[in-house]
Order: structure tokens, then sequence, then C-alpha cells
């Protein structure tokens, strides 16, 4: 009898345990991410140092660049079907923002450096909303002109090449994700920057002992550019990003550390239960924006 009310007390407190740990974690006040988005080589990295410096040691920083680097690696020492990396990247994009949100609700702040538009455009804006849908989170943008952008690509493949570091390279196509990140501003829209033919071809033009698969590659890139742009027929356009963001910095006009401090001011006057709002709105209308953009760039190249 003894033994009994023993084990059936032991089984009561071992629920009250279970139910104190329960209400516990809902009472962990849920962190908050902030993406830092943009193009590879905009200077997001340089950024960071900064920033955390002002957010301290609250913050984990995440970077896409952890998780698909040896998946570029791969695809560059060898055959790897093109549907395949696709697929295998949007498992590490998956697994990426998984990691996040498991910090998130756990109470930890996340420092998030990514790319939106990812692979395949719509698509992988969409998977960011899915996977942070409900969480405070803060949208940044880090601009650099096209032209600093492939230049600072060229002088880190280069540094990478003498330090025999393959991992830090970055193919140059690359930089075709401007196209995804920005489009030809309408008279409603934030201009950006100014985007001229010259930039362009200035851009990509054959510099130094290159192979005829490479020029070929140059010429290419360069042709796409003045295509999705509209170049072709016109001396300049101006231009605005695909999606809407909380804070845009423009990291050619300021240095990292006056970016870090503009994104520590936005952070500071704002509300985080503000941005989980502006996130679900803004995203929303990104999709929607992204989706007739991609219907209007087919529509132009199909005339």
């Amino acid at each position: 009898m003894r033994k009994k009310s023993f084990v059936k007390k032991s089984f009561v407190a071992m629920l009250l345990l279970m139910t104190c740990y329960m209400r516990a974690s809902e009472l962990v006040p849920q962190g908050c991410v902030i993406i830092l988005d943009g193009m590879s080589n905009a200077g997001k990295t340089s950024i960071e140092r900064y920033l955390i410096k002002h957010l301290g040691s609250s913050y984990s920083k995440v970077a896409l660049d952890d998780f698909v680097t040896d998946l570029w690696l791969e695809k560059k020492g060898a055959y790897l079907p093109e549907q395949e990396f696709v697929n295998r990247v949007h498992q590490r994009v998956d697994a990426m923002y998984d990691k996040v949100r498991a910090l998130v609700l756990n109470g930890k702040n996340v420092l998030l450096d990514t790319v939106l538009s990812g692979l395949v455009g719509e698509n992988d804006v969409s998977r960011c909303f899915e996977k942070l849908q409900g969480l405070d989170v803060m949208m940044v943008l880090v601009y650099c002109p096209l032209t600093a952008v492939v230049e600072r690509m060229k002088k880190r493949n280069e540094r990478a090449r003498l330090e025999n570091d393959p991992g830090r390279e970055r193919p140059m196509i690359v930089s075709l994700k401007f196209a995804d990140i920005y489009h030809n501003a309408s008279s409603e829209d934030l201009v950006i920057d100014v985007l001229s033919r010259e930039d362009v071809k200035r851009t990509y033009e054959p510099t130094g002992e290159l192979s005829t698969d490479e020029v070929k590659q140059y010429e290419d890139m360069k042709e796409s550019m003045l295509s999705k742009f509209d170049l072709h027929d016109k001396q300049c356009v101006k231009i605005t990003p695909c999606l809407q963001y909380d804070c845009i910095v423009n990291t050619a006009s300021c240095t990292p550390e006056g970016c870090a401090q503009k994104i520590h001011d936005c952070l500071m006057v704002s509300n985080m239960r503000a941005f989980n709002i502006n996130f679900v709105n803004k995203m929303t209308l990104n999709i929607k924006k992204h989706n007739e953009h991609n219907n209007e760039r087919d529509t132009m190249h199909a005339q």
C-alpha cells in the first residue's frame, strides 16, 4: 500500500515539474530578428562588425554563406545538375531559417545576413515569410551600386586565389542578382540610385587574361543586365528595391560604422512589435510586387 502511495506521489510530482517547465518556457521573452539583405560584396559583413558593438552579446549572427558555401564549391569543382544544386540550396536555406526561429523562440536576438530573393526570386521571398512569420523582424537593405559590387567581387576573388582560399571566391554570374533585388522605378517608387548604360558596359568589360568562354560570359552578363533594365533604348534609368524595408543604407556613400549607426538608430526609435506587424504587411506586398515586376519583365521581353 505504501509502495503504491509512493509511486502515485512520485507521478504527481513529475507532472507538476513538467507543468512548471512548460509554463516557464512559455514565459521566456521572444527575441527579434534583424535581416541584413543585399548583394554579396555589398558590405554587410563590414557593417555587422560595428552593429554587433552597438547591439551587444544578446545578438547571435547567422549568415547564409555558412550554409551554402560548400555547395558553390561543389558546383564549381564537379558536375552538379542545376536542379539538384537548387534543391540542396533550398534545404540549407530552410535549415538556416529553422535555426533563426529556434534561437528567437528561446529568447535570443538574431542578426541574419542573407539574400532574400535567393535563387528563384519570389519563391524564396515567400519561403522567408513562411519561416519567420509571427516573429519580430526588422528588414534592412544594404545597397551598393553595381559597378562597386562587381569591382569588390573581382578584388575578393583575387585575394582568395592568392591566399588559396577558394571558399571566399564568388562566381561573377552572382552579380546578376542585382536585377532580382532592384528594378526600374516608376514615378511612385522610392528612387535609390541611377543606373546608366555606360555603367553596365564598363562593369562587364573583360579585363586581364581571360579564356574565350570567360569573355563570352562577360558579354552575356552585359547583355542580360542591359535587357533587364531596359538600357538598350535608354541612356540611364532610376532604380528602386523590389522589396520594402524598414531601413536602407548605402555603403558607397556611408562608412560601415555610419551604416551600423543608422540601423541602430532606426531600431532604437521603433518598437519591434510594430516591425512584426509591418513584416506581415511588407512581405504580403513584397510577394505581390515581386510577381507583378516579373510579369511586366516577361511581357516586355516577349515583345
